[in-house]
């Protein structure tokens, strides 16, 4: 259900790409060395010079022959043009020459230094992107020049990090952060990359990605090069990813648990009560603003608060990220201004002091206090005034509910708005399921969920009850296994109940896998684990073999294993290539666009796309393709989702069936025949999907 690695994607206009590695293809010293520096690289968009390039693909001269668009991302450029007339000229000349409708403009300003004429460059992105191109401009670290391209419909800008060839770096590290927290559009830094240091240098700006040609062209050994660039890119971009630790003047000494602890209480004296859970939770909607996860944000985050406050920096952060565009639509009227023009950060801290004031008990003057309080050096000075005055007219108008659509009147504006979900994904919803079932999911997506655990050992005797009852949990009675936790440490009471943490629906799938279970099983996409630990102590099928494709992530399932009790094997491998040659059980448990779960991943819904879902549905069906392939005759095949969408679910199983008449839905499923769907909207619970296919023997 998790899609460790994979969401983190590059997306400009309609495309995706999982390279944010661009290349060039100059001053190679020939064309196989082009491509094979290229495929070193990793990259999968290239970009071609219109005219140094012979425009004849059947021409083996010709490096486009070389260059196979299968394999590439053609992108056209403007290299070496010094007028609006002249890139204009073979922007359509590479368009008519069937290359693409993308651009890479540059309108060169200076001979010497290459340096781009802005002006020009403005003038010949408007014409064409008048024309229908999706352009990609090649301009300094200028801020206002971002703004004004972005406004004048450019699909993202390539700033310089330094002159073209030059190989010095960034020299303007201020500049290219200011710009990437000001546009809504991918920030590609281009020229002057000098070696991998100063590829991960620049990623770990936060730059969307790179774009280079001399540097691997005139090194050494480009290939070589090629290969280093790939991973630098790579690592810069997972360490601001991660978030760097903050830089001090002084050590930090190694001291006991009980002296941090002690530390931390000053520390919170020392800004106040309350003000270090906002200082993270702000860090959290600026880290998602940014492209990260909120979970693997918050991870860090949150790690040095106390209890108390940690629960309350979760509540702001995953609450104000939920009910974002409820949120963004009251501060529209209350700022004055379209958001678009506020500095990302005070948007953030508008969005983290109004969400206290509207959809908390905290007094409004306290929220508002201990938030100017907690932003106070985190946005510019010039913008506290506005905060102050924005959330304190909050406080005093109070909420204008005709600000938003009616559900009677329009439905799709209330809850796009006030249910505060993507426009696409409720009308989407709404062509399959009548509208009180989406009103329902919706709510159900923006409330916070409840801790719930599943007992590993057999259903409780009523005594066990009572000694749980003391850890603060309570039987849920629809699910002999699952308990709700209503106060304490979630640790204490897995310790208590030898439970793990697991919501009732996906409780459901490791009950519907474990019927009449058979080993050896093998669980494709393990981690973190519950579903694993669930299959060892609910079945005696055995071994039960724990597979991810990142090692970092198993070392989640091992964790948990061990803590425990279990002995599953583990296994690092790539589901669409098993490394195991038969078993007797399957759980694919995929990657998905995870809707069934959208209220424990708060900002998934803003994540998603209906493309990544299309993107998502083939990886899918190459992992059922490979996990058909290991299901020895008679064996267990179970594919189960998080997913509400029927291209991930029923559709992908119809599919898979009629390409594969071996298989055949399992008489141990659902008593009605079908596949199991848990309906968030019915139980408030997640949403899963889970079909049991048998292989018929001798298939």
């Amino acid at each position: 259900m998790d899609a460790p690695g994979r969401a983190d994607v590059l997306e400009i206009a309609d495309k995706t790409f999982t390279s944010r590695l661009i290349v060039g293809t100059g001053k190679y010293a020939s064309h196989e060395e082009t491509v094979a520096a290229i495929r070193a690289s990793g990259a999968e968009m290239v970009t071609v010079a219109v005219r140094r390039v012979d425009l004849d693909a059947t021409n083996e001269e010709s490096l486009l022959a070389h260059l196979n668009p299968e394999e590439f991302f053609l992108l056209p450029n403007t290299a070496g043009c010094y007028s609006v007339e002249e890139a204009v000229r073979y922007a359509r000349l590479g368009r008519a020459a069937g290359l693409s409708d993308w651009i890479k403009l540059e309108v060169i300003g200076d001979q010497e230094t290459l340096l781009p004429d802005v002006e020009a460059l403005l003038e010949a992105t408007r014409i064409l992107v008048s024309e229908g191109f999706v352009v990609l401009p090649y301009t300094n670290d200028d801020l206002i020049t971002g703004l004004k391209l972005e406004d004048a419909g450019a699909a993202a800008v390539m700033p310089l990090a330094s002159p073209i060839g030059s190989g010095l770096g960034m020299l303007n590290p201020l500049n290219i952060r200011m710009l990437k927290s000001r546009v809504h559009i991918p920030v590609i830094v281009d020229a002057g990359v000098g070696t991998a240091s100063d590829a991960c240098l620049t990623m770990e700006q936060g730059v969307d990605g790179i774009l280079m040609n001399t540097a691997l062209a005139a090194a050494d050994e480009p290939i070589r090069m090629a290969r280093a660039m790939r991973l630098a890119v790579e690592a810069g971009r997972e360490a601001w990813l991660a978030g760097r630790m903050p830089r001090r003047e002084w050590a930090v000494h190694p001291a006991p648990v009980r002296e941090c602890s002690r530390d931390h209480h000053t520390l919170r004296l020392m800004v106040g009560p309350g003000v270090a859970s906002r200082v993270a939770a702000f860090g959290v909607l600026r880290d998602v603003s940014d492209g990260a996860h909120a979970d693997r944000s918050a991870a860090i985050r949150f790690e040095s608060l106390s209890p108390p406050d940690r629960r309350l920096a979760q509540q702001l952060a995953f609450g104000a990220i939920r009910l974002r565009g409820r949120l963004d639509v009251e501060l529209k009227g209350l700022a004055g201004r379209p958001l678009k023009r506020l500095e990302p950060a005070v948007l953030d801290a508008l969005r983290l002091g109004l969400f206290q004031i509207r959809e908390t008990r905290i007094p409004a003057h306290a929220a508002v206090s201990a938030t100017m309080d907690a932003v106070r050096g985190l946005v510019s000075s010039g913008a506290l005034g506005l905060l102050n005055a924005v959330l304190r007219r909050a406080t005093r108008e109070g909420l204008n509910k005709q600000l938003y659509p009616t559900l009677e009147r329009d439905p799709v504006g209330y809850l796009v708005s006030w249910g505060s979900h993507p426009e696409w994904l409720i009308r989407r919803w709404l062509e399959r399921w009548p509208l009180a079932q989406v009103q329902r999911l919706v709510e159900n997506d923006n409330r916070p969920p409840t801790v719930t655990l599943r007992l590993l050992d057999e259903p409780a005797a009523e005594e066990d009850w009572e000694r749980f009852a003391s850890v603060g949990l309570e039987r849920i009675e629809e699910h002999p296994r699952m308990a709700r936790l209503t106060r304490g440490s979630p640790r204490d009471a897995i310790r208590e109940a030898h439970a793990i943490v697991q919501d009732p629906a996906a409780s459901c799938v490791v009950d519907y896998v474990s019927r009449n279970l058979e080993g050896p099983v093998l669980d494709t996409c393990a981690a973190p684990g519950g579903k694993t630990l669930g299959l060892w102590f609910a079945s005696t099928a055995r071994p039960i073999i724990a597979a991810d494709v990142k090692s970092e992530r198993l070392a989640l399932v091992r964790r948990g294993a061990d803590e425990a009790g279990a002995r599953p094997l583990m296994l690092a491998m790539d589901a669409r290539f098993p490394a195991v040659r038969t078993v007797r059980s399957v759980l694919l448990d995929v990657p998905c666009s995870g809707t069934g779960v959208l209220r424990r991943r708060p900002d998934a819904r803003w994540r998603l796309t209906a493309r990544r879902i299309e993107k998502l549905v083939l990886l899918q069906r190459e992992m059922l393709e490979a996990a058909a392939g290991v299901v020895e005759p008679g064996g267990l095949l179970v594919y189960a989702t998080c997913s509400l969408e029927p291209e991930e679910n029923e559709q992908q199983v119809d599919t898979f069936l009629a390409r594969h008449p071996d298989f055949e839905r399992d008489a141990d499923g659902c008593e009605d025949g079908r596949d199991m769907f848990i309906a968030p909207w019915k139980d408030e619970t997640d949403g899963a999907f889970a079909s049991r296919l048998r292989k018929r023997r001798g298939g």
